[in-house]
């Protein structure tokens, strides 16, 4: 199963693969979730996806999945068709994990950060 990241304004950014495996439309990995925590392939912590929402570090959404259902979140954007999946590039080593932030208070609004710009890219 894929499930596909939206930013802001419902754009697809990212995709969720049922391994827990977060690629581009490029087929490019670019992190990978462990628990609800979300992780680079260099090991840094970069946000929580709980109940359908990609958070930052400071407890804004980031990204969100289509149906997610939460209560201290931003008015979710209308979603666009989501491209094609490139072919996907086996998967890096997955690395040490940095050790996870508390998690902040949930804000109701939206980060600074897309969900792509989340990970330096």
């Amino acid at each position: 199963m894929k499930v596909t990241i939206f930013d802001k304004n419902g754009n697809p950014s990212l995709v969720l693969l049922k391994n827990g495996r977060l690629v581009n439309f490029d087929g490019r990995s670019i992190g990978f979730l462990y628990g609800n925590s979300v992780y680079d392939y260099n090991g840094s912590h970069r946000g929580w996806l709980e109940s359908g929402v990609l958070r930052d570090h400071d407890g804004y959404c980031v990204g969100v999945v289509r149906g997610a259902r939460t209560i201290s979140t931003p008015i979710f954007p209308v979603t666009k068709v989501a491209p094609v999946i490139g072919i996907t590039e086996i998967e890096p080593i997955k690395p040490i994990k940095a050790i996870k932030p508390v998690s902040p208070i949930k804000k109701i609004g939206w980060s600074d950060f897309s969900p792509l710009s989340l990970f330096n890219l």
